[in-house]
Formats: structure tokens, C-alpha cells, sequence
């Protein structure tokens, strides 16, 4: 199903195109409109001046990561938590995955590929009704709530 937002183009493109863009969309999507979290990577990817990429991410100096996320306008209303947020998750996906968001997903169609195998064996996918995570991840469209 084709992702329809009220944005740019191009920022939906980078959604499709980067799993890093969708991941820091994702991130970006608390206490701001949807449209402001999903369109900030590619305002994000326009100020930094290159593709997306988590290791330059997570090896920028923290100080000049949070001027870019505060630069008006803003990519969140709280832009030096969110930076910080941004890079701490970055610097995760370098350490657990070498730096490739697509490869981080428990449920994508690479789940696996490059998971550490404590996280493989533990079944993480939201689909797995018995897999030991929290019952919020395992909900589906077929479960109600009461």
C-alpha cells in the first residue's frame, strides 16, 4: 500500500527510498503534526547536503547535529532532544547493524539478515504470537481492545 502523506514529493520519495528517512520519521512523530515529523529527514538530507547516513550521523559533533535540527524552522518543536534522540538511534544502528536501518527491522523483509542472534532467537516479530516482547507489539489489526 503506497505511503500518502500531505508533504513534498520528494520527502515521500526519501521515505520510500531510505529506511534511515522513515526510521528518523518515525522518531521525529511525537508532540508535532505528522506531516512536520515525516518531511524533517528530507529537510534534514537538504542541510546536511548528502544522502542520509547513520554512521556520519552518529560520528557528528553533537553540539553543530543540534544547530541543524534547531536552524529555523525547526524539525521539531523540542529540535535539541530530538537531535540527541536522532543520533543515539544512529549510533545503535552502527553498533547492532553496522549502520543499516533496513537491516534493524524485526519484521522487514530482511528480518534476520543481520539481527544479533540473542534478538533472532527471542522471535521479536510483532507477527509471532507467542514471541516473549511486550503485548503492545503484538497486536494486529485482528485484535480488538476491549
Amino acid at each position: 500500500m503506497p505511503l500518502a502523506l500531505p508533504i513534498e514529493p520528494e520527502a515521500t520519495k526519501l521515505l520510500y527510498d531510505n529506511p534511515l528517512a522513515l526510521l528518523i520519521g518515525m522518531i521525529l512523530d511525537q508532540q508535532i503534526p505528522m506531516e512536520k515529523a515525516f518531511s524533517s529527514p528530507y529537510v534534514l538530507q537538504q542541510r546536511l547536503g548528502r544522502d542520509l547516513d547513520a554512521h556520519e550521523i552518529a560520528a557528528y559533533d553533537p553540539a553543530e547535529f543540534e544547530e541543524i535540527f534547531a536552524r529555523p524552522p525547526a524539525l521539531h518543536r523540542f529540535p535539541r532532544a530530538n537531535a540527541k534522540r536522532v543520533q543515539e538511534a544512529c549510533q545503535v544502528l552502527v553498533d547492532r547493524y553496522g549502520g543499516d536501518s533496513a537491516s534493524s527491522s524485526a519484521c522487514g523483509p530482511r528480518a534476520g539478515a543481520r539481527r544479533p542472534a540473542s534478538t533472532a532467537r527471542r522471535g521479536r516479530c510483532a507477527r509471532s504470537p507467542t514471541s516473549p516482547t511486550p503485548s503492545r507489539w503484538r497486536r494486529s489489526a485482528s485484535t480488538s481492545r476491549p
